[in-house]
């Protein structure tokens, strides 16, 4: 990372159950890494892993809402996909979960800027991950007459239930 730019984080939307809140940067929790030099702001983007200037649509988050980082932590977090990663175990239904199912696959989104990204589904047919819209239909539940419901896990259970499912091992590997 450069000297000449100064770095920031910002933090992301948490789902917390069928709530969603702001919450505040931590070292775990952000959702997109900017830089600025002499009030040109850059965000990097994951999907081609390259750093990309505010223009159109993009915007600059409320700098309020961001936090500064170094430049060396800057380069940690744009090296590590997997911290950018966020999987949720994928139940038909909230009763299918209340009365304690089994998930039946895993859903990843990946947290990365203000641009939209495709949300994935593992899928045993296909032996591996394609889009979704489950996550979208999970928090918009008044919309959708049988949403899915999903419970956030980390990536080792989120590998163990696809093993468990699909016999399929290193579902999570970036």
């Amino acid at each position: 990372m450069s000297d000449r730019y100064a770095y920031f984080v910002y933090g992301y939307d948490y789902l917390v159950r069928d709530e969603i809140e702001r919450l505040p940067y931590s070292e775990y929790r952000s959702s997109s890494v900017w830089r600025c030099a002499e009030d040109k702001w850059e965000c990097f983007k994951f999907r081609d892993r390259q750093w990309h200037p505010v223009v159109g649509h993009m915007k600059v988050p409320d700098h309020a809402a961001m936090q500064p980082i170094t430049a060396e932590r800057a380069s940690e977090l744009v090296r590590n996909k997997a911290l950018w990663t966020r999987y949720f175990a994928y139940y038909s239904s909230e009763n299918d979960w209340d009365i304690e199912q089994s998930p039946t696959t895993v859903v990843r989104t990946l947290i990365n800027g203000p641009d939209l990204k495709p949300d994935e589904i593992f899928w045993g047919r296909q032996r591996g991950w394609t889009r979704t819209l489950a996550l979208i239909e999970f928090l918009n539940q008044g919309r959708h007459s049988k949403p899915p419901h999903l419970v956030e896990i980390d990536a080792n259970d989120a590998d163990r239930i696809v093993w468990e499912v699909f016999d399929i091992r290193g579902a999570t590997e970036l």
